[in-house]
């Protein structure tokens, strides 16, 4: 965080050599998890002064629905759309489940966030892309085994 507070104050850095480089025209973009999250620490009010901060909520329960079952709308499925919507409602299903018995109360670091479903059609995503020969059903199985583990 120093080092993008100084280069936001003093538009530059010095390189090893000890030659300044400036920066021009330079935009900042991250995406932090509040202070309270395991591991995270609260930024500085001297770095924030910097910065426009938005508070972006999850999506909503329906526009996950929307997302995921976009996401999930692999070329195995086309010819059953039903398919990816049923998969979507048990992963949406799933996810609330998961955190709603898996809280940070339990543990510190049971955080559940949208992520997880991404990284779940992410896992889908590679296994056709794998191209076994595998079933819709074998790919739904052996994930949705992996990920409920994680859980």
């Amino acid at each position: 965080i120093c080092l993008l507070r100084q280069l936001l104050e003093l538009k530059g850095f010095y390189r090893k050599d000890r030659f300044w480089v400036k920066l021009e025209k330079i935009k900042f973009v991250a995406s932090c998890s509040p202070p309270t999250y395991v591991g995270r620490k609260q930024l500085m009010g001297k770095f924030l002064k910097h910065a426009f901060v938005f508070y972006i909520d999850y999506p909503s329960n329906e526009c996950l629905c929307k997302i995921f079952t976009t996401l999930n709308t692999l070329p195995q499925l086309k010819k059953d759309h039903s398919l990816s919507e049923k998969m979507t409602n048990i992963m949406i299903e799933l996810y609330y489940f998961a955190k709603e018995i898996f809280t940070t109360d339990v543990c510190a670091h049971y955080i559940f966030t949208p992520r997880d479903l991404t990284l779940w059609v992410q896992g889908i995503i590679e296994l056709t892309r794998l191209k076994i020969n595998l079933s819709i059903q074998d790919i739904v199985e052996a994930l949705f085994l992996r990920r409920s583990f994680c859980f």
